[in-house]
């Protein structure tokens, strides 16, 4: 499923020729999704079904919904300052995405001990 969203949103790479907007829309909204799973990770004491399910979405959905090999080509292909800067605000962008994720949950509830001890 990650990879056939991955597909559709990367049609919106034709739109705007400057900036890469459909990877850097999948690689932001994985980022979000892992955020997430990892609050729900490290929340509270969860079911060993349920540490495998997070798993699923962590590594199957997500890995193939994101794409760190297309971001580097548009990097490579794009003008240099056009790189620079899609480059860094990717960066910073998924950064925040992963600080509100996670810090919203810990500053509020606090992550107790990791809930999924076996990864």
């Amino acid at each position: 499923l990650g990879t056939l969203l991955r597909f559709y949103l990367a049609r919106l790479n034709a739109k705007f020729s400057t900036f890469p907007i459909g990877t850097f829309v999948v690689n932001m909204l994985g980022s979000g999704i892992l955020g997430a799973l990892y609050v729900a990770k490290n929340s509270t004491s969860v079911s060993l079904l349920t540490c495998s399910s997070i798993a699923g979405l962590s590594d199957g959905f997500c890995g193939s919904l994101t794409t760190i090999s297309t971001f580097a080509v548009e990097l490579r292909t794009l003008p240099r300052h056009r790189a620079y800067w899609y480059g860094a605000t990717s960066v910073v962008v998924a950064q925040v995405i992963l600080v509100l994720a996670i810090g919203v949950y810990a500053w509020s509830q606090g992550l107790g001990s990791a809930g999924c001890v076996a990864d």
